[in-house]
């Protein structure tokens, strides 16, 4: 999208008093349409008659959630603390390793993960957006990242750092 129409976008959102914007789950939609397509479905890939289903319903911006790339040890907490995996047990009792993917806010790069169809997919999204007048929204918080994010060794003073002996008595936050 040229940068003329980006901002005809951000002045219709400045513009509007209460605009709507559509919260997104971007796995589990890329995953259902999956399921439902038989084949692999990616940002690039969403059937135009959801994105046309957004902009009837009268969304003025789509927020896709969990977009960025997630990392192994993210997904390894998530599949072996015992209090989480009670937790989906009660909320999908048919649950196994594999619909563990870990939570999406345990950022290991803030790059559209490969498996949703990676930044250049992304950005035909927001083109597919912009072609019917939504803006695309994106969540960059900075402490959601995994342990294995880069920056917790080589940045470490982006953290607020814990006292010593804290992992094994709090191990929950660690």
């Amino acid at each position: 999208m040229n940068a003329k129409a980006n901002n005809k976008h951000e002045q219709r959102l400045q513009q509007t008093s209460h605009p709507l914007l559509f919260e997104v789950n971007t796995r589990v939609l890329l995953n259902e349409l999956s399921a439902q397509a038989g084949k692999r479905i990616t940002l690039a890939t969403i059937p135009q008659s959801i994105i046309d289903e957004w902009s009837d319903y009268g969304f003025d911006a789509v927020w896709m959630m969990g977009v960025w790339t997630t990392g192994k040890v993210g997904r390894e907490i998530a599949r072996t603390d015992t209090k989480l995996l009670e937790e989906y047990k009660r909320a999908l009792p048919d649950c196994t390793p594999d619909d563990i993917i870990g939570s999406p806010y345990a950022v290991k790069s803030y790059t559209v993960s490969a498996a949703l169809g990676g930044n250049e997919a992304m950005l035909s999204l927001r083109k597919r957006l912009a072609k019917k007048g939504m803006s695309l929204v994106l969540d960059f918080v900075c402490n959601h990242t995994s342990r294995d994010h880069a920056w917790v060794t080589k940045h470490p003073e982006y953290y607020v750092q814990g006292l010593p002996g804290e992992e094994n008595e709090k191990s929950d936050l660690f």
